[in-house]
């Protein structure tokens, strides 16, 4: 092995033109055994951890510090990584294959030691990964093909196979390592054949030899019965045991050992103990030979168990429930401290949705249950008259509105501007009304013709109109004009009356008729009839008409005169029939001249 790894490291310089010199230190998570295999020559097993991420069956893998050979034969290749792999659930609950085939580039190794690393200056490189993995234990093979390079594949093996068997009647693969006084050997591959049953163990370490190549010394088949199982705490299926008992070591099965020591040492003392589960067995034996050769012989096979990778705690879960008026919507189980996130819930209109208990950021380590509940809104609901507020009144949302009865204003008819609907809606509502002055009819008519005719808003002054006036007639309206208009429509009709006046008839001072008249009716004087001794004298003036004022008409009776010459007046004294002196020019009807009474024409 180490003269492949010498002309690996010659080939990689001489390629590189660079000097070697380095040496090797590793860090954790997976920790087991590696082995490289160049040409079907391996590499004595050497400690590796592996750093892997799982995260929803993608997983990280990260081979830190990959370094060829041992001691001061030290190659630094690098950082071997790869992300995105997907794993591939198996017929084991828990166990998961991969296999992936792309070229990377080998990243620098971290170690302070190690001044070159090689890997980087490679560039791209196929490499073919895959194995198995579970929560206990990880394998895995990965081929680096430098075909172009150094006409060689590099085979890298981490692990053992992983035994897809029960406990029962299982054989565990892992690497064994002898110490005696303080001096280990390198670790070589071994098999233990295990069955347990009932809590009972038997363990078999079959073809137990010391030393390796030519220097092997046989020792035999270790076989313990009746090995009491102890449960670990909190660890399902994972068991410890640990007993002393002096047993004889029987003869193995391999043909090439010609004479196997343990049978010839009798019974001797052997304490074995370790921990075991379905998928890995970590098991020490010491073997007791101070009196026959001075020393005790340990002997380790796998690694001690590491729970916080192998059974990483579990995160409890709780439930979590929602229900919405009293039906479950939502129920899970989530882990203690996830993040919480509350349903979305449908709206519903006119109402307001709330959880009654307040929604964790994060899960408690308890179950959960928040109740929520629609709660029916309220809306204010205005009516409003001008700038006045009838009614105001929160109410809830689908309640039947009632609008305000408003009262009656004379001469104004009542509006509601926006109209109120017959529920309450979702939103406020406000409905405005106004009053508005009516208009009513005036009209005005003068003898059957319209004067005024016009709409006129309530309360607005009338004007009545002038009427002029006319001789021997009254105007009058049939009905008062009002100031202001009212609350209903004005009809006034005016008409000219013809007045009427009387006309009297006085004889000798005495009425003798008397006649009440129209305005402009014509006038008929009444006749007076004589007799022998005296005879009428006839009327005063009498107007052809009535005019606009009373008329006193007179007449007299005269003794025996038929006429007098308007000569004959003008030269005496003129009185009338009432004795008053008048001028005989114009005197006319009985007159009396001289103590006498005569007609005059």
């Amino acid at each position: 092995m180490k003269k492949t790894l010498l002309t690996i490291a010659v080939a990689l310089a001489s390629f590189l033109g660079i000097n070697l010199q380095a040496t090797a230190q590793t860090t954790k998570t997976f920790t087991d055994y590696l082995v490289v295999t160049v040409n079907e020559d391996s590499s004595d097993p050497q400690a590796a951890n592996i750093d892997v991420t799982v995260n929803d069956d993608v997983m990280t893998f990260s081979l830190k510090n990959f370094c060829l050979g041992a001691g001061d034969d030290i190659l630094g290749i690098g950082t071997i990584s790869l992300d995105n792999i997907q794993l591939t659930e198996s017929d084991v609950q828990g166990l998961y294959s991969f296999e992936v085939n792309q070229a990377i580039t080998i990243t620098e190794g971290d170690l302070e030691e190690i001044d070159t690393w090689f890997g980087p200056m490679l560039g791209d490189i196929p490499i073919v990964l895959k194995g198995y993995i579970c929560n206990e234990k990880l394998y895995v093979t990965i081929d680096i093909d430098m075909m172009e390079l150094l006409e060689q594949i590099i085979h890298v093996e981490v692990g053992t196979l992983i035994d897809n068997k029960s406990m029962s009647d299982k054989t565990y693969s892992d690497f064994l390592v002898v110490t005696v006084n303080e001096e280990s050997s390198a670790p070589q591959l071994a098999n233990i054949q295990v069955n347990a049953e009932n809590d009972k163990m038997t363990f078999s370490l079959k073809n137990f030899c010391l030393g390796s190549g030519e220097d092997v010394l046989g020792v035999g088949d270790i076989t313990l019965e009746d090995i009491e199982l102890t449960a670990v705490d909190g660890k399902s299926n994972v068991y410890d045991f640990e007993v002393i008992r002096n047993i004889t070591i029987t003869e193995g099965d391999l043909e090439e050992i010609e004479m196997w020591f343990g049978p010839m040492l009798g019974e001797i003392p052997i304490v074995l103990k370790g921990t075991i589960c379905d998928k890995k067995l970590y098991v020490t034996i010491d073997i007791d030979m101070q009196e026959l050769l001075g020393q005790t012989i340990s002997v380790e096979v796998g690694t001690p168990f590491d729970y916080t990778i192998l059974f990483p705690e579990e995160p409890s879960t709780f439930t979590l429930t929602f229900i919405v008026d009293g039906e479950t919507i939502s129920s899970e189980e989530l882990e203690e401290g996830a993040v919480v996130t509350a349903p979305v819930v449908d709206e519903r209109e006119g109402y307001t949705f709330t959880w009654t208990g307040e929604v964790p950021e994060t899960m408690p380590g308890e179950d959960v249950t928040i109740n929520g509940s629609y709660t029916i809104n309220k809306y204010k609901v205005t009516f409003k008259v001008g700038d006045d507020i009838v009614f105001e009144e929160e109410m809830e949302y689908g309640a039947t509105i009632t609008v305000p009865e408003i009262e009656e204003r004379e001469g104004y008819t009542f509006y509601w501007r926006s109209e109120a609907p017959a529920t309450v809606p979702a939103e406020d509502v406000e409905a405005y009304g106004e009053y508005v002055i009516n208009q009513y009819w005036v009209q005005i008519i003068v003898d059957g013709e319209a004067v005024v005719e016009q709409l006129q808003d309530y309360g607005s002054p009338i004007v009545a109109p002038e009427v002029e006036e006319r001789e021997g007639y009254t105007f009058a309206w049939d009905s008062e004009i009002p100031e202001t208009v009212p609350a209903g429509h004005i009809l006034v009709h005016g008409n000219y009356t013809v007045n009427q006046y009387t006309i009297t008839f006085m004889l000798d001072g005495q009425v003798y008729a008397e006649y009440t008249l129209d305005y402009g009716t014509e006038i008929t004087a009444p006749e007076v009839t004589g007799d022998e001794r005296y005879s009428f004298s006839g009327w005063d003036e009498v107007p052809e008409t009535m005019p606009a004022h009373d008329v006193v008409v007179s007449g007299g009776m005269v003794d025996g005169v038929a006429n007098v010459q308007r000569s004959t007046l003008n030269a005496q004294r003129t009185y009338n029939i009432a004795g008053m002196r008048v001028n005989p020019k114009h005197a006319r009807g009985i007159v009396i001249v001289d103590g006498k009474k005569i007609l005059k024409r």
